[in-house]
């Protein structure tokens, strides 16, 4: 009867560990500085391919998991933080793919995900801007296929790596 007491006891305990460590991994930040000024440029561009990539393949949950392993990483959110701003993310992106019209139906998950969590502030007039193509300037969310221009993966590698070493430096130079 006392061992099975003493087990409940331990497994209870185990229990209370596993669930403190979760919520520690879940809802704190990775260390280090949180500014955007901060980021490794080459991952960053790599995350950025992979994401269209998966975005152009339609691979919804690809997209989601790189946004929020880029939101962890880059812009150090907790996991839980990342998970929500990144599922807002996702699911505008894939609207936005499938949508030939009333793209501004997006708009409130692009504001949920920027929304800042420290300020409780949307961002700036995002209604008044949104930059929308219209149907005789090009189509919004056409997969390569359907006319846009084709560019090979390693090319485009190379130009966002260029892109974001270029603004890293330009950034790092202003702090």
């Amino acid at each position: 009867m006392r061992s099975r007491k003493t087990r409940g006891l331990l497994l209870a305990g185990a229990a209370l560990v596993a669930a403190g460590a979760f919520v520690a991994l879940a809802f704190h930040p990775p260390p280090g500085p949180r500014s955007l000024a901060r980021f490794e440029p080459d991952r960053l561009a790599d995350l950025e391919l992979a994401m269209w990539q998966a975005y152009y393949r339609k691979e919804k949950l690809r997209v989601f998991r790189l946004l929020v392993v880029t939101l962890r990483e880059q812009y150090r959110y907790s996991w839980a933080r990342a998970a929500e701003a990144g599922l807002h993310l996702a699911r505008a992106a894939a609207a936005f793919g499938e949508a030939r019209g009333g793209y501004e139906r997006v708009l409130p998950d692009l504001e949920r995900a920027y929304t800042s969590h420290a300020t409780g502030r949307r961002p700036a007039s995002t209604r008044a801007r949104w930059p929308v193509r219209s149907s005789s300037g090009g189509r919004r969310g056409a997969t390569p296929r359907e006319g846009a221009p084709r560019t090979s993966a390693p090319e485009v590698r190379r130009l966002l790596r260029e892109s974001y070493r270029s603004l890293h430096a330009a950034v790092g130079a202003s702090r």
